[in-house]
């Protein structure tokens, strides 16, 4: 479906839901799909496919990967070894493994795809020293130096397992990769991808933990969370919520869509919906106004009247329960306190001297500009509840919600005050505190979050400490300095929200949030 045509056939369908027409149920039988046979799985995403972390997982597949929480297992290596320095580790490779284009996954594939990612992931590149192939089922890799996140960087789509043929020029680890040739249980059809519109994806019966049930999945471009809920109640898709990193289904309809028949999944990741705060410019590059808005916004009082209490409210940057976790922070730091945020306010210099209600310092008013990027779910609600809460403290809260590359530009070009955001969560650091990740100086992305020098020193020392008593330490040190600065105001719990049609069976999160790989264990009912 072309999508103009698609995005006028969506607009169709919520004209009708808004005068009454409920749209067909989840129990409901369709006859186009009764008349269909083959099992194919449509998911509604929120993201082009080829610009998903998401769609990846169906494709590609790494030597480890991560839970949750933080904790590495073999993936396509069934197991690997680590020296007592921590500095040398020895992967041992499942034999029997396929590439899609038939090409057989063995060490000198791994060595290849490693070298590819070390040539472009700035922290791999800096610390290993050599990649060695052992024999066909072995690859030893060599650390210059200590890197406690090597094996996050190895889990995550940074390090996938690429297939020579795909890079240009071919076999060449410094070339430009082309395809999309992995070893997942779906492969990729190039010829029939429309670009922020669908991509269409086929069985790999070859895959080497067993084919699918499902013959292929269809991936369909829909960026509005409201609009996922009507395709998927007007049984245009089969699911939504599991092609995104965040909470792409309104909390206030997962009741809804559980009384009509559909399946939902709620699940904890770690992840929190946080305010990003442009900390390079006034007012935010001063920690007593940072500090201030922290203080200003009832957390409880808002995941109980906007969400009704299906998620917890957050006091700290990110989970606690993750192995690199907030656990040893004051989780009463950020406790709900207006009136110690106007007195933060009043020393900061920022006074309401006219009686308007609203601040201002040297003739500027406190006048902040929200960007919320389109398919954050619930970030509408929220933001009219910060403009609430803010306005209590004398700031005045502009919201401007973007489409999310132009949201993406904005933040890159520093051109916001706050930002709707999430904290990071496996297999990347949680909340950001990696080499080079978030909170780091170098970090392009967020050029604008909070960085110091004593920082990435903090985060050098931690990352980079082979003793692991020791290396918790630094970063419960690292993670107290980083609290008390106030970078971001977190809000609540992001839950994984999957929704799907009843005909699907067998869903399962996968270990991380970013990981779709379980889609392979999925079947479908074709008669419902």
């Amino acid at each position: 479906m072309k999508k103009g045509v698609r995005a006028l056939a969506l607009l169709v369908i919520v004209a009708v839901l808004v005068t009454g027409f409920t749209g067909c149920t989840g129990a409901k039988a369709n006859d186009k799909a009764s008349a269909n046979t083959k099992k194919i799985l449509r998911i509604a995403a929120a993201f082009d496919f080829k610009s998903a972390m998401e769609g990846k997982t169906l494709v590609y597949e790494n030597l480890v990967k991560s839970d949750m929480a933080g904790n590495f297992s073999g993936w396509l290596a069934e197991k690997y070894d680590i020296s007592d320095d921590g500095l040398t580790y020895t992967f041992h490779l499942k034999k029997g493994v396929k590439f899609h284009d038939g090409s057989d996954f063995n060490a000198d594939t791994a060595k290849l795809s490693l070298e590819y990612a070390c040539n472009n992931t700035a922290v791999l590149g800096k610390s290993v020293s050599s990649i060695e192939v052992v024999d066909d089922s072995t690859l030893k890799v060599v650390l210059g130096t200590y890197l406690a996140s090597f094996l996050n960087t190895l889990s995550s789509t940074s390090a996938p397992m690429i297939c020579g043929a795909d890079l240009e020029p071919v076999g060449d680890p410094k070339g430009k990769l082309t395809g999309f040739i992995g070893t997942g249980a779906f492969y990729f059809n190039e010829a029939t991808y429309e670009k922020s519109v669908k991509a269409e994806l086929t069985r790999f019966d070859d895959y080497w933990g067993g084919a699918s049930k499902l013959d292929g999945v269809e991936w369909l471009y829909i960026a509005d969370p409201t609009a996922m809920v009507v395709a998927l109640e007007s049984d245009e898709v089969d699911m939504i919520g599991i092609a995104e990193h965040h909470s792409s289904i309104p909390y206030v309809q997962i009741a809804e869509l559980k009384s009509k028949g559909y399946t939902v999944e709620t699940d904890e990741t770690g992840r929190y919906q946080v305010i990003e705060y442009n900390c390079s410019k006034a007012p935010f590059d001063d920690v007593n106004v940072r500090m201030a808005l922290n203080l200003a916004v009832d957390r409880e009082l808002m995941v109980k009247t906007l969400f009704e209490d299906i998620t917890k409210a957050s006091n700290v940057i990110t989970a606690p329960w993750f192995v690199l976790g907030p656990d040893k922070v004051d989780k009463n730091y950020y406790k709900y306190d207006q009136n110690r945020a106007k007195k933060l306010l009043d020393e900061a210099g920022w006074i309401d001297s006219n009686g308007d209600g609203i601040r201002e310092k040297n003739g500027e008013q406190l006048e902040l500009k929200l960007v919320v990027p389109q398919g954050e779910a619930n970030a509408d609600t929220v933001s009219v509840y910060l403009q609430s809460e803010l306005q209590k403290i004398g700031a005045k809260i502009d919201v401007l919600t973007l489409e999310s590359s132009a949201a993406s530009d904005m933040k890159k070009a520093g051109d916001y005050n706050m930002y709707v955001h999430h904290s990071g969560n496996m297999p990347s650091i949680p909340g950001g505190i990696g080499i080079g990740d978030k909170y780091y100086s170098t970090n392009k992305d967020w050029a604008y979050s909070y960085h110091s020098a004593e920082l990435d020193g903090m985060i050098d020392a931690a990352f980079t400490e082979p003793n692991t008593e020791s290396r918790n330490n630094k970063i419960d040190t690292l993670w107290t300095y980083l609290h008390t600065q106030a970078p971001c105001m977190p809000l609540y719990s992001v839950l994984k929200l999957v929704a799907c049609n009843p005909r699907v069976t067998g869903y399962e999160v996968g270990s991380n949030m970013f990981d779709m790989s379980n889609v392979r264990l999925l079947d479908m009912d074709m008669s419902k």
